[in-house]
Parts: structure tokens; C-alpha cells; sequence
């Protein structure tokens, strides 16, 4: 028999099974405000009518600059919260559990997001209609994309705080589960790969060094909220000198001893135009 429909408890709280919606980046948040819809609450109820033991939500940001686009949604306000709270009510009135994917885009932020209409693609919003100056570990832009800010150490450490923030709003928005998003190439993944970080400070420098950010994300996010916290990776950077299945083994088990439950896996995303093998 397969396990896939066997329940699962993490950190207390008991999904009825393994058969879980991932998260899946919608840009319908249309007045750039971030703050989600009824739209959003009937997009994701529908996946607990069918079952899914477990709904992620799309990228939320932790804060205005953290988003991939400006259509996406948001939990750096306290205003995010009431519109949060209809659509977990909403999946939890279907029977369903619901996960909130904490985001920070970094360099690959602010960009259009490629539907039919848009002026670009592929390409940053710029700043006279809505874009914003990202943040990235060094100053190398992503693909296309416009040049980041190299961040500073007041930046990072802003960061941290702004995850545990999302963190608090999160749990009145009456969300069951955590993840971090640390794949794709976005903040936290661009510090963790030695392709995109080459930073010399305490935030680089060594494969410890470029584990800081993220794991001083989990420290601090773990210590306020005491539900399933999720950690998203990319399995492997699919780039050349970057990491891979065996680093990312090393780095799900150090996860796992500073309080992560599960770690997602994904693959790819942190350098433009990669060739993904089957």
C-alpha cells in the first residue's frame, strides 16, 4: 500500500495525507496592494474540496521589495491579515489544512509578471510604474533583470526581522503550517549557492558562511511560531559550480537539528537560461 493517503503529524498538527497542493505563484493581487481577495479564497478552498491534505500558498512576501511582482501577496502588513484570514477560513470550512509560503524574491524581484498585455518579459518593472531596487547578495543582476543592491549587514539582519514578523501575522491569519522559501534562486537560496554568493563577510565566504541568512531565518522564525515549519529548496542549483543533491542532503539534516519538520524540494531557478535534465 502507498503511504501517499496515510496521514502525516508535524509539530503537532496531523495532515490526512501526503497529497499536497505546492505553491504556485498566481499575481492576482491587482492594485499592487498585496492584500488577497475572495478570488484567492475560492482558488485555494477548491483544492481542500478535492482533498489535498495540505494547500501552500503562493509566494507571500515579507515585505513590499521581497515580491517576484507587483501583483503578488503579501504578509508585510498588519492590512494583509482580515483578507488572509477569509481565505484559511474558507479552506478550513472545505475540511483542508493551509500553509503560507514566507518569500523574499531578492535580485529576481520586481519584475513583469508575463501575461498577455505586458510591455515586457522577462524584464524588471521599472521604477516610474511600480517597479523597486532589489536586493541581492552581491550586485550581479539576474538574466535581464535590473541590478540589485548589494545588501548590507543592517539589511540582512532587517530581513530576519521581517520573516518573523509575516511569522506572527501568519498565525492570526489563522495559517497551520510555515514554509520558508529558500529555492528558485530567490534571497535565500542566492546566499546559500556559491555561484551567486561571493560574498566575504559573515554572510559568506564558506559553505557555513553562506548558510547564515537562512539559518538565521529558521532560528528566529522557529522561536515565534511553534506550528510545521517548512523549509523549500532547490535540490540542486543547476548551474555549473553550483550545489547539489549531496549538498543539499548535508543541508536538510542541519535543518532538521534547528527545528525544521520538512524540507520541500524543488530544483533550479538561481541563474537564467538553464538546461534542466530529465
Amino acid at each position: 500500500m502507498s503511504a501517499l493517503f496515510t496521514p502525516l503529524t508535524l509539530a503537532g498538527t496531523t495532515l490526512a495525507n501526503r497529497a499536497w497542493v505546492s505553491p504556485m505563484c498566481m499575481d492576482a493581487c491587482e492594485d499592487g496592494s498585496g492584500e488577497v481577495t475572495a478570488w484567492h479564497a475560492a482558488h485555494y478552498a477548491q483544492f481542500a474540496l478535492g482533498g489535498a491534505g495540505l494547500v501552500l500558498t503562493e509566494a507571500t512576501a515579507v515585505t513590499p521589495e521581497g515580491r517576484v511582482t507587483p501583483q503578488d501577496a503579501g504578509l508585510w502588513s498588519d492590512a494583509h491579515v482580515t483578507p488572509w484570514r477569509q481565505v484559511t477560513d474558507a479552506v478550513h470550512a472545505c475540511g483542508g489544512r493551509i500553509g503560507v509560503q514566507l518569500a523574499h524574491a531578492g535580485r529576481k524581484g520586481g519584475k513583469y509578471r508575463g501575461l498577455p498585455g505586458d510591455a515586457e518579459h522577462g524584464r524588471s518593472v521599472p521604477l516610474a510604474l511600480g517597479g523597486w531596487r532589489t536586493l541581492g547578495a552581491s550586485g550581479e543582476p539576474f538574466g535581464r533583470y535590473d541590478s540589485p543592491a548589494a545588501a548590507t549587514d543592517a539589511d540582512l539582519h532587517a530581513v530576519v526581522a521581517d520573516f518573523v514578523e509575516a511569522a506572527g501575522r501568519a498565525r492570526r491569519a489563522g495559517f497551520d503550517v510555515i514554509e520558508l522559501h529558500a529555492a528558485h534562486g530567490y534571497l535565500l537560496h542566492e546566499f546559500l549557492s556559491p555561484v551567486t554568493n561571493r560574498r566575504t563577510d559573515a554572510w559568506g565566504g564558506s559553505a557555513q558562511g553562506r548558510e547564515t541568512l537562512l539559518m538565521a531565518v529558521v532560528a528566529a522564525v522557529r522561536e515565534a511560531w511553534d506550528g510545521p515549519l517548512l523549509v523549500r529548496v532547490s535540490a540542486a542549483d543547476v548551474a555549473p559550480g553550483g550545489l547539489g543533491h549531496e549538498d543539499t542532503a548535508g543541508l536538510a539534516l542541519r535543518l532538521a537539528a534547528r527545528g525544521v519538520d520538512l524540507v520541500d524540494c524543488s530544483s533550479g531557478g538561481l541563474v537564467a537560461g538553464a538546461e534542466y535534465p530529465e
